[in-house]
């Protein structure tokens, strides 16, 4: 097993990602590449502010019970969620205020960090370039409210100018998936939960011109992709719990994986399968 970051002998599995191709940033609640060797979440305990970096065990789950020794009766607020795919796109939240909460037993039985809609968020560097890239990505999380995000990418001086990837429970009850601000972009208003994880996923292939979304493993709605405008291309926060300034997610994460390709279906279809096969979430 794991703890703390440090390789342990005994166990063995396999990466639930390891085959899936240009992952640019990865995070989750357990490991998710074979080859990732660090931690997976630093917690700060709230009864002393202490803190303490936890990594995995054999079977590359979260040590969750080494986290139960650590934190006691305290609470645990995530300061770090690590960055699985080697480039260093660790989420970081320095103030306690605004650190999102650590929670045991969150989904199929599995710990979930979750956003209480105030101002938690977990910052990075540019994950991906705006101007250049396929892109795809997955996320097991849990939506509750209008205009609320699993992640977002924006700079103060542009507000919301610089979103990408988001998906957010609008007015009208529907989803939507955005590459740049209203640029590309999927608005859907077929059926979905906000009380519950779902498994969002989202391909952009500009070649083909389109961007899709697809919910629990079904598509739910498919746009044509327009150029954005040059301002998009430049670095932008990685905001993980916020739609746009003033606008918190209310709401759970378990995983969050992004690369700089088109998948195809039947890579689409694995990442799916192997996101629901340990969240049993359809």
């Amino acid at each position: 097993q794991r703890h703390g970051g440090v390789r342990l002998t005994g166990g063995g599995f396999v990466g639930a990602y390891d085959a899936i191709p240009s992952i640019v940033a990865a995070y989750g609640m357990r490991c998710l590449r074979i080859a990732y060797t660090g931690g997976l979440l630093r917690l700060r305990r709230s009864s002393d502010n202490a803190e303490s970096d936890f990594g995995y065990t054999g079977e590359g789950n979260l040590d969750t019970a080494a986290i139960v020794t650590w934190l006691g009766a305290a609470s645990g607020y995530v300061t770090t969620w690590y960055d699985q795919s080697g480039n260093g796109y660790n989420a970081a939240q320095t103030t306690a205020a605004a650190q999102p909460l650590y929670v045991a037993s969150g989904q199929n039985g599995k710990p979930v960090i979750r956003w209480q809609g105030t101002n938690d968020v977990l910052t990075a560097g540019d994950v991906l370039d705006l101007g250049s890239s396929n892109m795809s990505h997955v996320s097991v999380a849990k939506i509750g409210g209008n205009s609320q995000s699993i992640f977002s990418k924006y700079t103060s001086t542009e507000a919301a100018a610089g979103r990408w990837g988001l998906y957010r429970f609008d007015a009208e009850g529907g989803l939507e998936a955005l590459y740049t601000n209203n640029v590309g972009s999927v608005r859907t208003t077929g059926a979905y939960s906000s009380t519950a994880v779902n498994l969002f996923s989202v391909v952009l292939e500009r070649s083909a011109g389109a961007q899709k979304l697809y919910l629990n493993g079904a598509e739910h709605g498919t746009s044509s992709f327009v150029a954005e405008s040059t301002n998009y291309n430049t670095a932008h926060a990685f905001n993980i719990g916020l739609h746009s300034p003033g606008l918190w997610l209310v709401g759970d994460i378990a995983e969050i994986v992004i690369a700089n390709t088109a998948w195809s279906n039947p890579q689409r279809q694995a990442v799916e399968a192997a996101a629901n096969n340990y969240w049993a979430i359809y």
